[in-house]
């Protein structure tokens, strides 16, 4: 299964649906300054898939898949409007990212990594807040988080933003 928002309600709605928690990390990562933006270079991919070998490395042997960096670099080539790289950044040092897709109405959160000596900035939720807002502004009607695999921490990390379970 997926867990996914329906965008169609509008973002104030959506906030409404999150556990406090969460909602409160949003505000915790704007006190600290942590900003986010899409990617923009070959050295904001470089920096992401630094993040994600770091993020290997924490998950160790529980890990389902594995992409290698030339996989990034294809990826950044391609240089599709329907890719984003999303970075999370405090005091100019990526700390978090999500890479998404996007098709005519439905983006998919595909592929995200942090560092955990960040984690207590809580860029990943800052991440998500954004990345939400946008997709509404840009009148996409659904935020997919894709499926969570095994992984039931992450799997209750997205159910505190409030998605429906829909099969897959």
């Amino acid at each position: 299964e997926t867990q996914a928002i329906d965008l169609s309600d509008g973002f104030e709605v959506i906030k409404k649906r999150w556990t406090k928690g969460h909602f409160s990390a949003v505000h915790k990562a704007q006190r600290a300054k942590v900003q986010t933006r899409v990617a923009t270079s070959k050295k904001d991919w470089d920096d992401y898939y630094y993040i994600y070998q770091k993020s290997l490395k924490r998950w160790g042997n529980t890990i389902s898949s594995f992409y290698k960096k030339d996989f990034f670099e294809e990826v950044y080539k391609i240089n599709s409007r329907n890719i984003k790289l999303w970075l999370a950044t405090y005091q100019d040092k990526v700390v978090g990212g999500a890479l998404c897709l996007y098709a005519k109405r439905h983006v998919v959160y595909w592929h995200g990594a942090a560092l955990a000596e960040h984690f207590e900035l809580r860029p990943i939720n800052l991440l998500i807040h954004n990345i939400i807002d946008n997709s509404i502004k840009e009148q996409y009607l659904w935020f997919d988080f894709n499926p969570s695999g095994h992984f039931q921490g992450v799997k209750k990390f997205k159910q505190g933003f409030g998605p429906i379970l829909l099969p897959c």
